[in-house]
């Protein structure tokens, strides 16, 4: 008798599982490059561009302060209910993102003295907009070193340890069950840096009328709001963009 060909289901995740993990790595990385270009290519007395760059990173810090909530609330338990011992690595990657979040908030504060100096004009926009710009390298190095460690270490765990089952249960947190009112930032927020194919993987998740809307209205409209990043993600992508402090 021809025996019967099972498949079962693979009892271990695979890095590739962790697509939406890596792609938000990717992107919190350049979008934070982007935003450092744009400001130092910005007029220090220039309203429009510090009013467009705090608005967008108002925003983009909803998006980071969102996505390590997931991690750590959904995430993170997963693989200490399998391994007690990894307690340590947790509170760790824990601390990293309250970390993160309160460079995120000293750099919204930049951006908001900068707006209010240009009123006042002269060295006080002057100071104020070099002030950004220090607080902008900031983040960018404090998120790289952040990514740096979750990707040694942190994600590495979850492959190793955590069921893919288990981790399909919370995959939905990261992106599809976001405030709806974040979703025409967020979507084309974590496609910076895809490639055709990892975008639509990512946009896969969503129905297929809001696939639509995101390549049609959302993703046009996020390049439109926001031109100056969109610039500045010229010059990122050719690679002319780093903080003086790394």
């Amino acid at each position: 008798m021809t025996p019967i060909l099972t498949i079962t289901a693979p009892t271990t995740l695979r890095d590739r599982d962790l697509h939406v993990l890596h792609a938000f790595d990717r992107a919190v990385r350049l979008h934070l490059r982007d935003l450092l270009a744009a400001v130092r290519r910005s007029e220090p007395s220039d309203l429009d561009a510090a009013t467009e760059l705090l608005h967008w990173t108002g925003r983009s810090r909803a998006v980071v302060v969102r996505h390590h909530g997931v991690i750590d609330g959904a995430i993170a338990p997963l693989l200490v209910e399998v391994d007690p011992l990894a307690t340590n690595l947790v509170g760790a990657v824990r601390a990293g993102h309250r970390i993160v979040g309160e460079v995120l908030d000293d750099l919204v504060s930049a951006l908001a003295a900068w707006r209010r100096a240009i009123a006042v004009g002269g060295e006080a926009a002057e100071r104020s907009w070099r002030g950004t710009v220090v607080a902008v390298e900031r983040a960018v190095v404090a998120v790289d070193d952040q990514v740096a460690r979750e990707q040694a270490t942190f994600q590495p765990a979850l492959v190793a340890t955590v069921a893919p089952r288990a981790f399909d249960e919370v995959r939905g947190e990261l992106l599809l069950h976001a405030d709806p009112a974040l979703l025409p930032f967020l979507f084309p927020w974590i496609v910076r840096g895809a490639d055709p194919v990892e975008e639509e993987r990512l946009v896969a998740q969503l129905p297929r009328m809001v696939r639509t809307v995101h390549r049609f209205v959302w993703k046009p409209s996020a390049a439109r709001s926001h031109p100056r990043l969109a610039a500045a993600a010229i010059a990122v992508d050719r690679g002319l963009v780093e903080p003086s402090a790394a």
